[in-house]
């Protein structure tokens, strides 16, 4: 019998493990959806064609009044699915310079980028998003060494 408890201990602790970890996990990838709540987008840099923002950088922006824009931010311009990333150095009526002869429409295109960008975790996040068996498989974990962890490994006596 002690042998079989030592077993059953060492397994709990083992899938304890693996469940603490499969909750960090879980726990940093719902951390970066806060922003959503917010009224933020998100997306990863996926290319290094920009001078401000790391390859794999995940950034947040949003819709903003003309008025909150000032020189010095910096705005995401979409076109489809491609995006090009500016700073503002002027602004002109409804029209953003953004330097080398460059100036943008103030339209709804254009996002103003969030003071939350993080380095790396868009590769996270986006292969997280790719491969969504694994978030479910990483719940399922939890949710065993929950119902496992619940059983106990010695009646407990009862006081008469």
């Amino acid at each position: 019998m002690k042998v079989i408890n030592f077993i059953l201990k060492v397994i709990k602790g083992i899938i304890g493990l693996f469940s603490d970890i499969c909750f960090i996990i879980l726990f940093v990838y719902g951390i970066t959806f806060i922003p959503f709540l917010l009224g933020y987008k998100a997306t990863n840099i996926s290319s290094s064609n920009n001078d401000y923002y790391k390859t794999g950088t995940l950034i947040y922006y949003k819709n903003v009044d003309l008025e909150e824009l000032r020189v010095g931010d910096n705005i995401l311009e979409k076109k489809g699915s491609d995006y090009t990333i500016y700073k503002i150095k002027d602004l002109v009526d409804d029209s953003i310079d953004v330097g080398d002869k460059k100036t943008i429409t103030y339209g709804e295109n254009v996002f103003k980028i969030g003071a939350i960008s993080v380095p790396y975790l868009g590769y996270y996040v986006r292969f997280m998003n790719a491969n969504r068996n694994i978030v479910y498989l990483l719940a399922i974990i939890i949710v065993f060494d929950m119902i496992f962890g619940g059983i106990r490994l010695r009646p407990k006596k009862r006081l008469q």
